[in-house]
């Protein structure tokens, strides 16, 4: 199986409080007695979701719920698939509570009624294995370990996670900032500790080949921290010469650190895997600037978007949406849902929720019409591709900006096993 940690270039949600992970037993199987197929009917399928739309890191996770909702929206007004319109019927909020989340999802499936569970963007996912255990097609925003290994399960950016796995992208991205000497900040929540595991692999992996030396490290920061608790990393910092800081961390904790940083005079750029957030940077651009931003899919600042973005942007206008990589998030959910739904269709099968998981897990190059670089859903529950892509943004003047890639062609891309970092493949 194939290790790899691009997962640690994304977002990385770090759970703050103990949240429970329990769940009560189940009724059993979520299909229906006599043979009827949950949550279908003649003309109307139905789907439901739940997102921490409440949680303590003021994330926008329930910007999924619009962005799958406006591109069902778009699919009913074409007619919906094989004639069946898709009703979202449900929008719960967990609140970031690990047992909640179990007992919602329970509710879509025994309650609700529906077919499949989508979007999902939660930072505790103790419903997966219900889900799983059910065989109810589950399609959501990638960041909980959960996601990795059921066949039903399906992330927006695939289903596999690593996030203490190495990768080349860290490095890669502080050679071409022209930084050599880096360092690595984390709190103390399991999670950021995984991140910070991953960054130094990452960096300990590929120090030779890229030049880059890892001289910083602390991974004992406290989440709300004050001030005066990263004096002691600044002196280090400086001491060391550290110019470029990954993090493991909020965006408000960012933002906190890239005021001391410019505080003490020191010229370092962050690299932030919470910070793909316009609000975080029309807030806090002045400390932020020249920090990098690992994206997932197409930038929504690209120069020459693929027509997918542009329906995206346009959708979430005309809906007075929030365009956020949530909100892309649920739309790409919404398009896997119905790509498998349009191959059920198309093959003259009957519609059942094994079918549609069959055919998703089919799909070779699945890359939501030009918003992402490709995912091979053969094998994406399991283990990375052999060849591994991200796409960057820089802070610039309080704005994103495409960095490293060329117009049109936004994604770094390398061998899994022998990247070449002097020749790594720029594409769409």
């Amino acid at each position: 199986m194939r290790r790899s940690g691009i997962a640690i270039l994304f977002t990385v949600a770090v759970l703050l409080a103990a949240c429970g992970n329990s769940e009560s037993d189940g009724a059993g199987s979520a299909e229906e007695a006599g043979g009827a197929v949950p949550g279908v009917s003649d003309d109307k399928i139905k789907v439901g979701g739940v997102a921490s739309s409440t949680n303590p890191l003021g994330g926008r996770y329930g910007d999924a719920f619009a962005g799958a909702k406006a591109y069902l929206d778009i699919v009913n007004e074409g007619g919906g698939v094989d004639g069946r319109t898709i009703e979202l019927v449900a929008e719960k909020d967990d609140s970031a509570a690990g047992s909640r989340n179990a007992s919602q999802v329970r509710s879509l499936v025994q309650e609700d009624g529906v077919f499949a569970v989508l979007p999902v963007a939660v930072l505790s996912f103790a419903g997966a294995s219900f889900l799983a255990d059910e065989g109810v097609p589950t399609f959501g925003w990638n960041i909980n370990t959960e996601w990795e290994g059921p066949p039903n399960l399906f992330g927006e950016k695939g289903s596999y996670l690593c996030f203490d796995c190495p990768a080349p992208f860290l490095p890669y991205v502080a050679q071409q900032a022209g930084r050599t000497k880096v360092g690595i900040i984390a709190y103390t929540a399991a999670q950021s500790q995984d991140c910070a595991a991953g960054q130094k692999a990452s960096y300990e992996e590929y120090a030779e080949a890229t030049g880059v030396e890892l001289v910083f490290e602390d991974t004992s920061l406290g989440f709300g921290f004050a001030p005066g608790a990263l004096d002691a990393d600044l002196r280090a910092m400086q001491e060391r010469g550290v110019q470029f800081l990954s993090t493991c961390i909020d965006g408000a904790g960012s933002a906190r650190l890239g005021e001391a940083i410019q505080r003490a005079g020191l010229d370092i750029v962050q690299y932030l895997p919470n910070g793909y957030d316009q609000d975080l940077i029309d807030e806090f651009g002045g400390v932020l600037e020249g920090s990098y931003v690992g994206v997932f899919t197409v930038p929504f600042q690209e120069e020459q978007p693929p027509p997918s973005l542009e329906r995206y942007l346009k959708a979430m206008e005309d809906a007075g949406a929030a365009v956020s990589e949530n909100s892309l998030a649920g739309w790409i959910n919404a398009d896997l849902f119905v790509t498998g739904l349009r191959a059920v269709a198309d093959s003259g099968d009957e519609l059942t929720r094994e079918r549609l998981i069959e055919a998703v897990n089919a799909l070779e190059d699945y890359d939501a019409e030009g918003l992402l670089a490709g995912i091979d859903w053969r094998i994406a529950h399991e283990e990375q591709s052999d060849n591994i892509c991200a796409g960057f943004v820089q802070v610039e003047g309080g704005e994103f900006v495409p960095a490293l890639g060329e117009p049109g062609k936004p994604f770094i891309c390398f061998d899994a096993d022998e990247p070449d970092f002097d020749n790594p493949e720029i594409r769409a």
